[in-house]
């Protein structure tokens, strides 16, 4: 019997050759730069489930990440090194932080863990805001435009990127490791029980979101050409990661993809029309999610064709 085709690979190959035709079809520059918006926040969401939805820690710090790998961009650009100097030092920085950060507070438990992360993230940032001499302050760096690359090559780099990620998303979740996660998701003490390192697991879980939301800023920085403390260390791009988790479908695939781009747009709608009520918007959206589905925007589409599929069946019966 032939195996079946992966689901999963069929929807990211048909994504993969759609996004690619996007620079292709000579679009406008807002919207070649929404797209990329779209592809970068989902790298960020699906980084960012790793950790909080596979392994069930409810991370508010990420965006410390973002911060780093956009300063590497700038620092390393403006100190004129190739553009593919920064992603390099994006991944072996932030894998260092995230050891650093992570023996200690994966230790804690509870809102203890996230208060945690959300203390080193303003700590991160506060740093970077009075490190003048390489930071630029408070006013940030501009990047050499000389020295980047063309928002084309961006665009493909980032869509690279969110194909790793969809990619190391299936394949953690469907190995042993991604059971591990999920165990100690479940239930903490029970896997540790059965000789799951809970310490050791998170810590890669860690790296993974790391690596991957480092690049992301990385990249990111490139394509706008300027970091600012305040906007790459923001503490809104870190709770944004937890909305598009969490309103998309934590804990599965897809689910972080769904609610990167219905936040994004969401997002860039109300700041144009109604920018006082975004942030209201946000959180009535999350409630109303949580309560109709806990398993967010994939669950309830998941729900309505199971519904019309039965529907369907019943009038053929009949």
């Amino acid at each position: 019997m032939k195996n079946k085709p992966d689901k999963n690979i069929i929807l990211l190959l048909t994504l993969t050759i759609i996004l690619s035709l996007v620079p292709i079809i000579n679009l406008n520059s807002y919207i070649l730069f929404l797209f990329f918006t779209l592809m970068n926040f989902s790298v960020m969401s699906i980084a960012w489930n790793v950790i909080g939805g596979f392994a069930g820690q409810l991370h508010f710090g990420a965006a410390t990440f973002y911060g780093i790998g956009a300063y590497c961009s700038a620092i390393l650009i403006n100190a004129g090194c190739s553009p593919w100097m920064p992603i390099v030092a994006a991944i072996l920085i932030n894998s260092i932080i995230a050891v650093l950060i992570g023996y200690p507070c994966f230790r804690l438990r509870g809102p203890y863990f996230l208060i945690a992360t959300l203390g080193i993230g303003e700590l991160v940032k506060a740093i970077v805001r009075n490190v003048k001499s390489i930071s630029g302050g408070s006013m940030g760096l501009l990047l050499n435009a000389s020295l980047v690359y063309s928002p084309n090559i961006l665009y493909y780099l980032s869509l690279t990127l969110f194909v790793i990620s969809v990619i190391a998303a299936l394949l953690i979740k469907r190995s042993r490791y991604g059971l591990r996660l999920f165990a100690l998701n479940s239930d903490i003490e029970a896997a540790e029980a059965v000789g799951v390192n809970s310490t050791s697991s998170k810590i890669w879980a860690h790296i993974i979101m790391a690596i991957l939301i480092g690049l992301a800023g990385a990249i990111n920085a490139q394509y706008t050409g300027f970091v600012v403390p305040d906007a790459v260390f923001n503490f809104d791009t870190s709770i944004m990661m937890v909305l598009m988790t969490m309103v998309g479908g934590i804990g599965t695939i897809w689910g972080p993809v769904i609610g990167a781009v219905v936040l994004v747009i969401m997002r860039n709608l109300l700041l144009t029309s109604m920018p006082q009520f975004h942030l209201m918007f946000y959180g009535a959206l999350l409630i109303v999610v949580v309560l109709l589905e806990p398993r967010g925007l994939l669950g309830i589409g998941e729900r309505l064709f199971k519904k019309i599929v039965k529907n369907r069946r019943g009038a053929i019966n009949e």
